[in-house]
């Protein structure tokens, strides 16, 4: 650090200013200790010096080769970003190197800028970080803020850690990639412009994943996060959509370390426009949960429910698009019928034809459809996620039920049960619950 350019003495009397004056003169003279002057608080100004040093940091994949050396407050708090909610290290040496500012919230220096670098001890469970963060420039000794020379720091994301969840793709985090946005920007259900469910007010704001879709601006990354506001219809999501990586302060998208969406780029199974995947999730379970018959209703067994089991006896498929794109599985009336994915429940009500359904939008984006229910199960409704094996209802003949057959007609199909816009696309789901047909009655 460099010696103040000032000091603030005291004013002596004349007796005193002699008398220490001549205790000046001898060789060991010793200032008495209130005529010392503390630097502690004094304010200090000096230039950063640059120096040729390399450093990289983990948390947003930069690497520099030049560093500014500086005087500053010893002891001084670092900042997960460029405002002082989140204290992530200490720098504890009097003079330090940074690689570069940016600039964020108003500190007691008068001005936004905020420099970067490595402390010297991580602050409690922040030790991932390895003591990287942001110093207000009030803590910085320069005579002009950014100092001469320093880069403006690249915009980027940096990770932190944060335990959240996601109810409607059933996804937890417990890192985050924190960066900055345009405040007031939509949200959307999918990878693209067509539904926007709410809004990110916030001008820094933390997400979880990418995925690709729509290409808006010449960009087709879209970052996963939980919005500050819903739009009236969508309080069911609480939040969670994509945002177009146009609308981030990136250096590259999608950013270096920022994983891709497990679930796709549907949100949970948002589907009907964005990227689903090429086939949908496996089901864990049987969709009927008790003695059974799968398959057509003019053999033999269908019309003896004594020969129906809690095994894959007697199964059969009856999809045959266009005329039936599903399979039926004949079981006694309020037999449990459960989820066989975890998903988001997409649709939950009755219509004249299907009667009472249940859409489960899995990981995917594909659709688990269960119709012609007795009725629901408590508790299932739109935007409620659910695990495999959850009640979702129970087997009836509500609806266009075959004549009056007491069955629950099981279909999947890629995209969002609304209007059922891709129904006809389905494919047979035999293969995939017969594999599963066993012990359905545990």
């Amino acid at each position: 650090m460099q010696t103040p350019a000032g000091k603030n003495l005291r004013v002596l009397s004349l007796g005193v200013l002699a008398s220490t004056l001549a205790s000046c003169v001898a060789d060991d003279a010793e200032l008495d200790p209130l005529d010392q002057v503390s630097t502690a608080s004094a304010p200090v100004t000096s230039t950063c010096t640059p120096r040729t040093e390399s450093h990289s940091d983990p948390n947003t994949g930069q690497s520099w080769t030049t560093v500014w050396t500086c005087g500053n407050q010893a002891g001084a708090a670092m900042y997960l970003g460029a405002n002082n909610s989140t204290v992530v290290s200490h720098m504890d040496s009097p003079s330090s190197w940074f690689v570069c500012y940016r600039r964020g919230e108003m500190h007691a220096g008068g001005n936004n800028v905020w420099y970067y670098s490595q402390g010297d001890r991580a602050a409690a469970g922040w030790s991932g970080r390895q003591a990287w963060g942001y110093m207000p420039a009030v803590n910085v000794f320069t005579t002009t803020d950014p100092s001469p020379g320093i880069p403006q720091c690249h915009p980027d994301m940096w990770q932190s850690k944060l335990s959240i969840s996601d109810p409607n793709t059933g996804k937890s985090w417990s890192t985050v990639w924190t960066g900055t946005n345009i405040g007031g920007t939509p949200l959307y259900k999918d990878t693209n412009t067509s539904t926007p469910i709410g809004y990110i007010d916030s001008t820094t704001s933390w997400f979880t994943c990418y995925a690709r879709g729509a290409t808006v601006s010449g960009f087709d990354v879209w970052y996963y996060t939980q919005g500050d506001r819903t739009i009236s219809g969508w309080e069911g999501r609480h939040a969670w959509g994509f945002m177009p990586a146009v609308k981030m302060a990136t250096r590259n998208d999608p950013y270096d370390s920022v994983p891709a969406c497990a679930f796709g780029s549907s949100g949970g199974g948002g589907g009907g426009g964005g990227t689903i995947c090429a086939s949908p999730t496996a089901p864990s379970l049987f969709p009927v949960r008790g003695v059974h018959k799968t398959g057509v209703f003019d053999d033999a067994a269908s019309n003896n429910p004594s020969l129906w089991s809690c095994e894959n006896n007697n199964s059969r498929s009856d999809f045959d698009p266009p005329d039936h794109i599903g399979i039926d599985i004949l079981a006694a009336e309020g037999t449990p019928v459960v989820a066989s994915v975890a998903g988001t429940i997409r649709q939950a009500e009755p219509s004249s034809y299907s009667g009472n359904q249940v859409a489960v939008v899995d990981a995917c984006g594909w659709t688990h459809y269960s119709i012609h229910l007795q009725r629901l199960a408590t508790g299932i409704t739109t935007g409620v996620h659910v695990n495999a094996n959850t009640i979702i209802g129970y087997v009836g003949h509500t609806g266009t039920a075959s004549n009056g057959v007491t069955h629950l007609h099981h279909s999947i199909y890629p995209g969002l049960p609304a209007n059922n816009d891709r129904y006809d696309e389905g494919i047979s789901p035999y293969p995939l619950v017969a594999a599963v047909e066993h012990n359905v009655c545990d």
